[in-house]
């Protein structure tokens, strides 16, 4: 008989691509000029490049400068919202938070807000009262001005308005183009004095539709003295909402903004005053700190160990592991993860716990003593965010690492996780890069990758018997961060890990379960299971198998129309399943699964399937592979089709199988 393989379903895809070229009609425009509500912008109903959205910004404005009385940054800030529907309704909500300290605070001043509302073909305006806005004390730093728009509905238009004073130069004012709703149009108007230096950083992938700037002389005057003005003006249109998703680093990484830092200001007397130091300062300042700077300058730490190191290795790299292997089995990780503050050998080594730093800091001043190379260095978690490159803030710092160089090759370790093999780093710290702290030369950056692939391998291997049962071995391996979740879920508590495991098998039964995984610090997790089902038992000639006894996806992570930040797998992949069976004489091959084959381009990621008959035995190979850990937002749809080819072939395949007679 001839096989048949599945044919794809390319009748949805086909008429899912007429339907959004027919969707894309001209909408009539929203009024995304000015402030002003038009009939337009009551009429429509939902937003044509994003249906899904619940509520839409039509218009945005902001004009930031310095006033010359008294030198107040200014803000005046405008938006107009449309509401699309009820989930939107927090967006009529507004929240103003004003720094403060103990000698000034910031102020905010003519709040205007309205809401538009179409009803029975007239338009109800609804205007804000001073009674409903309220002001109160945030926390130390910050006071929090909030008020609600009235009247809200579906179908409403909100417009506000009001203005900003801050007596803090320090803090000029930020502006983010992308949130959690779609916008049309945005625009940001700055003046800032040349006595005013800032570092003006433009933050995340979308361009900017315009970008001007010019210059305006005697802008701020003082007596006599007069300052000219760099007058810019930034517009961003057709702005998609920033929806988080999977695979993802801290969303302030890639939010589409503009941030200001503060460098320096030169008065009108001649009077300068540097804000942001350098790297070369910054150094100097750890190095001399009373905390973290200290406990780095230790010496002769291993005479002080309650706990004694022996080291029997005769290579810098197995000395290394024993020390690193010493500080991970006998001092544990408090879970906090202060960097600067608190930072106390003497006290780690009486308790035998400690923050992140006091243990890495005790790795590394180990190393040192042992005539090894190493250093420790700042980094940002995945979810705290990318520190800044261009000056130092010590601030965006909230964790330390170790680096080891020996013989010209890095290793990167952390002693907090007692699962982690030497040279592999927490999961929380694959964040691109961090700054190598070295007394003896001045610090630099380093770049932070997990350089192995993380593997997952499973092999299963199934013969019918004459009580027709599919009885035989499944065969795993992982590797990377595949094997220490497997470790952490399977040492932890092994009963819990076995009865998940066998939940998985889909029908089949599970017995002679072993790992073979000694330690919790081995490279590998490995594991052996005898598994049997009983098939056919309804006894019918024709009946259908899933050759995927183990899912790796079942629906696809990635579902956004358009992605406007990267994808951040933290490391490289690759999954590789294959299962034979052999069904002797009992049944006939009818249908297989189709083969797929899809790459992006330069082979950065792949999927492959292939079923195979021969003879009394089928054999489906399953491969995919991600051969980097960082794929910018390009890539993004390319990736969204590999991952739906993936969940298509592992919740839709099956091998159709005939009773021969």
């Amino acid at each position: 008989m001839k096989i048949k393989k599945n044919k794809p379903a390319l009748f949805a895809m086909l008429a899912l691509l007429l339907l959004t070229t027919q969707y894309n009609y001209a909408q009539k425009a929203f009024n995304s000029s000015e402030l002003r509500v038009s009939e337009n912008d009551l009429n429509n109903s939902f937003y044509a490049k994003d249906s899904t959205a619940n509520a839409l910004v039509i218009y945005e404005y902001g004009d930031s400068y310095v006033e010359g009385a008294d030198y107040n940054i200014v803000t005046h800030y405008a938006k107009k919202i449309k509401i699309f529907n009820r989930k939107a309704f927090d967006k009529g909500t507004v929240e103003v938070y004003l720094y403060r300290n103990d000698s000034s605070h910031e102020e905010i001043d003519d709040i205007e807000a309205t809401t538009y509302t179409k009803v029975n073909g007239k338009v109800e305006i609804t205007h804000l009262t001073s009674e409903n806005i309220y002001k109160e004390k945030y926390n130390d730093r910050l006071n929090l001005v909030k008020f609600t728009l009235p009247n809200l509905k579906e179908g409403s238009v909100i417009t506000y308005r009001y203005s900003l004073k801050s007596p803090f130069i320090f803090n000029f004012k930020e502006w983010t183009f992308q949130e959690d709703i779609p916008k049309l149009y945005s625009e940001y108007n700055t003046k800032i004095p040349a006595n005013y230096i800032y570092n003006i950083k433009l933050v995340g992938e979308k361009k900017l539709d315009t970008n001007t700037a010019e210059l305006e002389r005697d802008c701020l005057t003082h007596g006599t003295a007069s300052a000219s003005c760099a007058k810019t003006l930034y517009i961003m249109k057709d702005i998609p909402a920033f929806i988080e998703e999977d695979y993802m680093t801290s969303k302030k990484n890639y939010l589409s903004k503009i941030e200001y830092e503060l460098i320096s200001t030169e008065w009108f007397d001649g009077t300068k005053r540097d804000y942001t130091k350098s790297w070369k300062t910054v150094d100097r300042e750890i190095k001399r700190d009373e905390s973290v700077g200290k406990e780095l300058r230790k010496k002769n730490i291993s005479e002080k160990l309650l706990i004694p190191l022996v080291l029997t290795a005769n290579t810098p790299l197995e000395k290394a592991k024993e020390i690193f292997l010493y500080v991970q089995q006998n001092y544990s990780w408090n879970k906090e993860n202060r960097v600067f503050t608190q930072i106390s050998l003497k006290k780690l080594i009486k308790e035998q716990s400690g923050s992140v730093t006091d243990l890495n800091v005790l790795l590394r001043n180990l190393l040192k003593e042992n005539g090894l190379d190493a250093n420790l260095v700042l980094i940002s978690t995945r979810e705290n965010g990318l520190p800044t490159k261009i000056f130092p803030v010590i601030s965006e710092f909230n964790y330390s690492i170790v680096e080891l160089l020996i013989e010209d090759q890095k290793y990167l370790l952390d002693a907090t996780d007692p699962y982690l093999t030497f040279g592999q780093l927490p999961f929380r710290s694959l964040n691109q890069y961090g700054r190598k702290l070295d007394f003896k030369n001045d610090s630099d950056w380093t770049a932070i990758a997990a350089h192995e692939t993380s593997k997952s391998q499973i092999s299963i291997q199934l013969n019918l018997n004459e009580n027709q049962e599919l009885v035989g071995q499944m065969n795993t391996r992982y590797s990377g961060y595949h094997g220490l979740t497997k470790k952490k879920a399977y040492f932890s508590n092994k009963e819990q890990y076995l009865n998940k495991y066998k939940d998985q098998l889909h029908g089949f039964s599970a017995k002679e379960h072993i790992v073979k995984t000694e330690k919790i610090t081995d490279t590998y997790f490995t594991e052996t299971v005898k598994i049997s089902k009983k098939i056919n038992e309804n006894n019918q000639d024709k009946f259908y198998f899933d050759p995927f006894l183990l899912k790796l996806f079942t629906e696809n992570p990635f579902k956004l129309q358009e992605r406007t930040y990267p994808v951040d797998f933290g490391f490289k992949d690759a999954y590789s399943y294959s299962i034979t069976m052999d069904l002797g004489d009992s049944y006939e091959i009818v249908e297989i699964p189709k083969n797929i084959r899809l790459t992006l381009p330069e082979k950065k990621a792949s999927i492959y399937m292939s079923s195979t008959v021969l003879g009394s035995k089928v054999r489906t190979t399953f491969t995919l592979n991600f051969k980097e850990s960082f794929y910018p937002s390009i890539f993004y749809s390319g990736l969204k089709k590999i991952m739906s080819e993936v969940v298509h072939a592992q919740t839709k395949s099956l091998i159709v199988l005939q009773k021969k007679k």
